[in-house]
């Protein structure tokens, strides 16, 4: 319901003054809508990210590779200067996850992409609503105390430039981790010599935003069973105390399962279990390495 309300609200403040208000009014709205059917409750989904990744296509193509044309599409999308070359990088990468995803739909990586989609939404809107002295200049404009809080010409297309650099970013990340188990990932980069420490405290934050997932799930289905978000003051209450108890929870999961872990003598250095994978098709790496140049020649051709 937040995320909806907040979409709605960042939709309509980037196309005001752009659109005709009905028109800005109707498009923000289907952006509400949207969200709040892709809000419905769906059991295990983001905690199934690894065995995406583990069914897709492009699982048998080297993580070595994968990382590698991220890595080049997530520095072309930075330094990208359109707002429609991200954008465009995003649609690509949605419809290649999808089509290699093989158990992944359209609505389950819409699903997933939910989890960003609130930061990038509270981003928007900060970068938006400016405070100004002066209503003079402004497109939209709120009463506040000493000013007014006020969107411009310029704050709207910084929101625009930084809005689409984020969707492109993230999109590379999420075609690289439902593409590669974390394992692999780990595993090729201390290949390349990075640091056990950063790579066993990069699993373990990895597990344990995994078991804040979880822990969140089980406090909201409690809630729900006894009516607590039934009326919108009832459900910002219920969303106060869930989050307001949700670290000592998580503090406790933790400690059981670093407890389980010195149990099983851990040691100082994780070790994984390498899965031999046949190697990946020619055409999967023509793919990646196409889409990569051709990104690239865009960013660098204007």
């Amino acid at each position: 319901m937040i995320t909806a309300v907040l979409s709605g609200i960042v939709v309509y403040s980037m196309l005001a003054g752009r659109l005709a208000h009905h028109l800005a009014i109707l498009v923000s709205v289907a952006a509400a809508v949207v969200c709040l059917a892709l809000s419905g409750h769906d059991h295990g989904d983001v905690l199934s990210i690894d065995r995406y990744a583990g069914r897709s296509a492009f699982a048998c193509t080297a993580a070595g590779e994968k990382m590698a044309v991220c890595a080049v599409l997530l520095a072309g999308c930075l330094y990208s200067v359109k707002i429609w070359q991200p954008l465009a990088l995003a649609g690509t990468l949605l419809v290649l996850t999808v089509w290699g995803g093989r158990g992944i739909g359209l609505r389950q990586y819409l699903n997933l992409f939910r989890i960003p989609l609130g930061f990038l939404l509270l981003s928007a809107a900060t970068l938006l609503w400016r405070f100004t002295t002066s209503a003079q200049d402004t497109i939209l404009a709120l009463p506040w105390p000493g000013g007014y809080l006020a969107v411009t010409q310029a704050s709207q297309q910084l929101a625009y430039h930084v809005t689409a650099r984020a969707l492109g970013a993230v999109s590379c990340l999420y075609f690289l981790s439902l593409s590669t188990p974390l394992t692999e990932i780990l595993t090729t980069l201390r290949r390349w010599h990075l640091p056990a420490p950063v790579t066993d405290l990069a699993f373990l934050t990895y597990r344990f935003v995994f078991v804040l997932v979880q822990t969140v799930r089980n406090m909201q289905c409690s809630a729900t069973s006894r009516m607590g978000y039934s009326g919108v003051l009832r459900s910002i209450r219920t969303t106060g105390a869930v989050y307001g108890t949700l670290l000592g929870k998580s503090f406790c999961k933790a400690r059981i399962q670093f407890q389980a872990m010195e149990s099983r003598c851990t040691g100082t250095e994780l070790r994984f279990w390498a899965v031999e994978r046949p190697a990946g098709s020619a055409v999967q790496r023509g793919i990646l390495v196409g889409i990569a140049a051709v990104f690239t020649a865009m960013v660098f051709m204007g």
